[in-house]
């Protein structure tokens, strides 16, 4: 399933720990700090499918958390997360570290087959 909306209001969808979690913050000595999961998440180097994510996110927001309007951001996220998969999957074959290209290297990969095949 998608997406539905439980009866305390949180979407039940890919994302909506994220989306529950965007909130979480600590504070400490005055300083507000994101909880850590979400700053993993949130890592352009460690997760190549934030603007994916975001996007996702932000359709569900404007259509009301209505799933069958957002299914296009879905597929999209998906096949993001299954292109770096791979990408990740043939990195560790290789032997080639960290398995997860960085943001940078990941922009050049792309400019390099002329954009996002996904």
């Amino acid at each position: 399933m998608l997406s539905s909306v439980t009866g305390d209001g949180v979407a039940d969808f890919p994302g909506a720990l994220l989306q529950q979690r965007e909130w979480s913050c600590l504070e400490h000595d005055g300083e507000v700090r994101m909880d850590k999961t979400v700053r993993k998440v949130r890592n352009q180097d460690s997760n190549p499918c934030i603007e994916e994510s975001d996007a996702s996110q932000k359709c569900l927001g404007a259509y009301n958390y209505d799933s069958r309007m957002c299914s296009a951001y879905f597929q999209r996220y998906k096949s993001c997360r299954k292109y770096w998969h791979s990408i990740m999957q043939q990195r560790r074959r290789d032997g080639v570290r960290p398995d997860m290209p960085t943001a940078a290297e990941r922009q050049e990969m792309l400019a390099a087959i002329g954009g996002k095949p996904y």
